[in-house]
């Protein structure tokens, strides 16, 4: 079994130490997004997923760069798939 989590999340709460005990702790390195993009973009049908991925995730960079210090911007992976989920959806379509 194996348990994720982010204490640095907003609105996270801490796992009870009876919880914790039973677990090793493991650290994570950061995620390659643009693989993880590009191999998304081909599992949607996009043809050019290589220079696709490498334009997202460029525009991802600078915009987390210019606007991180604002609360209400979300630059992560989870926005990342979520926006190739609606990309994908809109090329079917």
């Amino acid at each position: 079994m194996c348990v994720t989590y982010n204490p640095t999340y907003v609105g996270r709460q801490n796992i009870p130490k009876t919880v914790t005990k039973h677990f090793r702790t493991v650290a994570m390195v950061n995620c390659d997004k643009k693989m993880i993009c590009k191999l998304l973009l081909y599992s949607k049908g996009f043809k050019e997923a290589d220079y696709l991925s490498n334009k997202l995730t460029t525009i991802f960079e600078y915009c987390e760069a210019l606007w991180s210090n604002f609360v209400l911007y979300d630059f992560g992976l989870r926005t990342l798939i979520s926006i190739i989920e609606l990309a994908g959806i809109a090329y079917k379509g």
